[in-house]
């Protein structure tokens, strides 16, 4: 192997490693549906997803007879008075119901997610909860609501079963590392000509 094959080939090596660290958070996105005592309901959100864990993640949800679209964000420990003691995500709802024992798993396949509905960074008793988990004993997902969303609108509390009406969890790459295989693509290109002219 050659000086200049190998200089490229640790350019690449160091291009992919710092594209890697600066893209680290993977956009994962999922959609629910479900009839519930309320109402139907649709829920969409993207979750940043570095190792298997969310960081942060935002959606909407409509239906349940709300008015209007609301918005929906993600419990995660660093949620100011996500303070349930342990490794597990808990917040308390704005009409006092707890709800714990979550974590910020991706795939979702095991404990919940926990999101705050409103227009607003979540706020420890002040938001309405929506949570979202797999349930192996019945092979379906489940949901639970609790809270007023609104003054005008009745308290939820209730859980359902929710149906996936999209999900991806395998993102495609990111178009900076797409660029980087380019660029390193055209220069192995031009290497390989010029040795064959030389």
């Amino acid at each position: 192997m050659n000086q200049s094959l190998l200089s490229l080939t640790a350019a690449l090596a160091l291009g992919l490693a710092a594209t890697s660290q600066a893209a680290s958070a993977t956009p994962v996105n999922y959609g629910f549906s479900g009839n519930t005592p309320q109402g139907s309901y649709t829920a969409i959100f993207s979750l940043d997803v570095t190792g298997g864990e969310a960081l942060s993640g935002v959606g909407t949800l409509t239906g349940l007879g709300l008015s209007g679209t609301q918005d929906l964000t993600l419990i995660t420990l660093a949620t100011p008075g996500a303070t349930y003691p342990g490794p597990s995500v808990g917040f308390r709802g704005n009409d006092g119901t707890d709800v714990y024992g979550c974590d910020t798993a991706v795939p979702i396949d095991a404990s919940c997610l926990v999101f705050a509905i409103g227009p607003n960074a979540p706020a420890w008793g002040q938001d309405a909860l929506f949570a979202i988990w797999w349930d192996p004993g019945s092979n379906t997902y489940q949901d639970f609501f609790a809270g007023h969303v609104t003054a005008d609108q009745p308290n939820m509390y209730f859980q359902s079963t929710a149906d996936v009406s999209e999900r991806n969890v395998v993102p495609a790459p990111e178009p900076a590392t797409l660029a980087l295989f380019g660029v390193a693509l055209a220069g192995f290109s031009a290497m390989r000509r010029r040795k064959k002219t030389a």
